[in-house]
């Protein structure tokens, strides 16, 4: 991920990649910052939202992943 990000570091995909390899491998808030770089960059990229859904949903968060899942589906 490292390398794709080196080598397009304006690209937003590679961060959504490195986001769901942070989650799987446990690090929810390394994997929420990833999120809200995406989101922030670009707040049409319902990508973001569908891997922070995913985020609070592991950290208990339910209201805040049913409100990012309605923010995915709608982009």
């Amino acid at each position: 991920c490292q390398r794709a990000l080196d080598a397009e570091p304006r690209g937003l995909g590679p961060r959504v990649v490195r986001g769901w390899l942070l989650l799987d491998g446990g690090d929810a808030e390394g994997a929420r910052a990833e999120a809200d770089h995406v989101i922030e960059k670009d707040p049409r990229n319902g990508r973001g939202y569908g891997l922070r859904a995913a985020v609070r949903e592991a950290l208990g968060d339910l209201e805040g992943a049913r409100a990012d899942c309605a923010q995915a589906l709608s982009r």
